[in-house]
């Protein structure tokens, strides 16, 4: 049996790690033997998890001396030779695949990388592009991470760097590309394509496999439970906005401050759904908008009834890799109204799941969210059905295991035994 473990740093909310885990699940569901590996002891323990069990001098040795010193020379990832050191080999017993996920802030060391790319197959799915960069997760137009890098624009935004070492880091990877040859997942067309120089250079190869989401979890119900359960008045819009991180300029805090100013002098009442904590300029004069600040959530479920006690979902990202909650608000039957922006378009590809508006097109953006407020519950059932058979989890993991078992296949065919057989 096909044995793969998963190498997720953080098993937190963030959308990388909810698409592994659920990738983890759906691999278990067809029969895969599938594993994730914690980083982190007490969260391994917590969750079942096998940890990484490093050697504690090594560890305390990675943890607070090397760390430290890479924040310092911005070098992240670079010098905790102690992580491979430590690492406990017998953890890749019977494992034919290493899959990675979400390695952006190198809690993972570069040399423990390379490590396991020496003794099995790597696949690496691209929940960002920080493991073909300098250091930025999101290039937005800069192409110098397709050369070289250095001179980053992009310094003072997540991932920082103290200095500027980007073209340092931009080599560094490429060798460490170039030893693994990783086969990379790209959950969206976009991410592929952005692959091509990397692929036609021969440091690994690609393949296309969308998320996949809980469609048992993620389905469209009548929504009245889950309105009332959050004070709902009958009369309200209300407006879901899942991100958790609208500090981050990629993600649009300055559109909604704009979006609620336009909200305040309309007819009609809003409720704003947020997990972020947002100051507006206009909270002097908001008498149609409440803005509810929710808790963030711990379960699947949870995040369900949120989308569901909503009219509509509501993303003013810039840049998605393949832009999960949007998928899972479509499988509950919520529409999407969204800044066009790469990845996202490809989610909203036709009326019925959503629609698309330009950054500062906030007056369409409104029509749009009172247009979708009013629609009948059979339209919503019509949307639910169609990410159903899209996201499908069943069908992901399925593609993935395709993916792995073509990779065990031409590496026993490449292999000097195979071949004298």
């Amino acid at each position: 049996m096909l044995k793969v473990l998963h190498i997720v740093p953080h098993l937190d909310r963030s959308g990388g790690a909810i698409a592994a885990l659920s990738l983890h699940q759906g691999l278990q569901s067809i029969g895969v033997e599938s594993e994730i590996l914690g980083v982190y002891e007490a969260e391994s323990k917590t969750r079942k998890l096998t940890p990484i069990r490093a050697q504690p001098l090594l560890r305390t040795i990675g943890n607070r001396v090397l760390a430290p010193i890479e924040r310092q020379l911005a070098l992240p990832g670079v010098l905790r030779f102690t992580d491979w050191l430590g690492f406990d080999d017998r953890i890749l017993q019977g494992v034919d695949i290493v899959h990675l996920h979400v390695t952006h802030v190198a809690q993972l060391s570069l040399g423990l990388l390379r490590g396991l790319g020496t003794r099995r197959k790597i696949v690496w799915t691209l929940h960002d592009l920080w493991p073909v960069t300098g250091n930025c997760i999101y290039p937005l137009g800069c192409e110098k991470w397709k050369s070289a890098c250095g001179a980053c624009p992009q310094l003072g935004v997540y991932p920082r760097l103290r200095w500027d070492t980007t073209r340092v880091l931009h080599s560094i990877k490429t060798n460490l590309l170039r030893h693994l040859r990783p086969h990379f997942i790209a959950p969206s067309r976009w991410v592929e394509k952005e692959l091509a120089d990397i692929i036609k250079s021969g440091y690994g190869t690609v393949s296309h496999v969308q998320h996949g989401i809980d469609t048992t979890i993620f389905r469209c119900v009548t929504s009245v439970d889950d309105r009332a359960s959050l004070g709902v008045p009958e009369d309200t819009r209300v407006i879901f906005l899942p991100t958790a991180r609208l500090d981050d300029p990629r993600k649009g805090a300055a559109d909604l401050d704009r979006l609620i100013g336009e909200l305040a002098w309309s007819p009609h009442k809003y409720m704003i759904l947020m997990f972020s904590a947002v100051t507006s300029t206009h909270a002097d004069h908001l008498p149609n908008v409440s803005l509810r600040r929710l808790r963030p959530v711990t379960t699947n479920e949870a995040m369900a009834r949120y989308y569901r006690a909503a009219d509509v979902t509501l993303s003013f990202s810039r840049v998605e890799t393949f832009g999960l909650s949007l998928a899972e608000s479509q499988a509950c039957g919520r529409a999407v109204v969204a800044v066009e922006a790469p990845g996202v378009n490809e989610l909203i590809d036709n009326p019925l799941m959503g629609t698309m508006v330009k950054a500062n097109e906030i007056g369409k953006m409104i029509a749009y969210i009172g247009n979708f407020s009013s629609e009948e519950y059979k339209v919503k059932e019509q949307r639910a059905t169609v990410a159903a058979r899209r996201y499908s989890l069943i069908r992901s993991a399925q593609l993935h295991s395709q993916v792995y078992d073509r990779i065990i296949s031409r590496a026993r065919a490449a292999s000097p035994i195979h071949a004298s057989s």
